[in-house]
Order: C-alpha cells, then structure tokens, then sequence
C-alpha cells in the first residue's frame, strides 16, 4: 500500500474511516492499495483501491489514518510467519529426536561415499543394510514428531 499526505484540492464526500466529509483545503492522508486476484480463467484481475482519511479531523482532532490503522491491527493480530514450525516436546523428547536425525545424518553420509566408489569396490551387503538402518530410524522418530518431509 502506498501512503502519502497532502492538501484536499477538491472535497471529498467521505473519508474512509468516520465517514464525515474532507472540505477543501484541510490536509489528508492518500492511501492506494494494489489488488490482485488469481481468476480460473486466463487473466488474473487487478485494481487499484484508494482511500483517503482525515489528517487532523476538525470535529475532534483526531487522525482517522491512525484510527483505521489501530483498529485493524485489532481486528488482524500479527502472526509470525518466519521459520519453521515448532515441535512441542519436552526436553528428552527433542534430544532423542536430535539424536536420531544425526544417526540418519551419518548414515547418509557412509551410503553416498559407497556409492561413489568404483564398481569393484562397492559392498552391496554394507548398502542394504544402511538402507534398512534408515528405515528403522523411520519407525524410531515417528512418535517424537514424525517423519521430516526430507525423508520421503
């Protein structure tokens, strides 16, 4: 959304909060928000939506721009969004599950160095049995948290 201030040159018949009229020449606040909506058909529609607030009401001095924006966040509390979701389990729980991810960790690592070896070089037997080794700490890590994605 683009914000920006400036004089009322011509009156406008409602700000976008209280309602009340802007008369010209009391300053306000522009507000032009670009909207955009994936439709099932070929094009995606876009618009433009404009507002505009009282910077100093003259009834009671109040902004509506600030009023509007309180009582959005209100309505919209912040969630954080970043990073990766978090387990909840208690402390053994998580150093089990660490535990077992680094097993997983060292396992992959031995199965990629075999399979870089030369073809005389390569123990099938030793292969199989990381395979299955891995599929147990499948089995292991399931009740602390389940399964990562990375390991499907």
């Amino acid at each position: 959304m683009d914000i920006w201030l400036a004089v009322c040159r011509k009156s406008i018949p409602q700000c976008s909060h209280c309602k009340e009229p802007i008369r010209s020449g009391e300053v306000m606040i522009l507000g032009r928000k670009w909207m955009r909506k994936a439709d099932t058909d070929t094009e995606n529609k876009r618009w433009v939506k404009n507002f505009r607030w009282h910077a100093r009401r003259p009834s009671d001095g109040e902004c509506c721009w600030l009023l509007a924006g309180i009582e959005y966040l209100d309505t919209h509390p912040a969630v954080e969004t970043r990073g990766r979701k978090q387990l909840h389990l208690s402390k053994e729980q998580k150093e089990g599950r660490l535990k077992i991810l680094r097993q997983r960790a060292r396992l992959v690592q031995r199965l990629k160095t075999l399979m870089e070896a030369p073809l005389d070089a390569k123990d099938l037997d030793v292969m199989i049995r990381i395979g299955s080794q891995i599929e147990d700490l499948k089995e292991r890590i399931k009740p602390l948290g389940g399964v990562p994605a990375s390991w499907e």
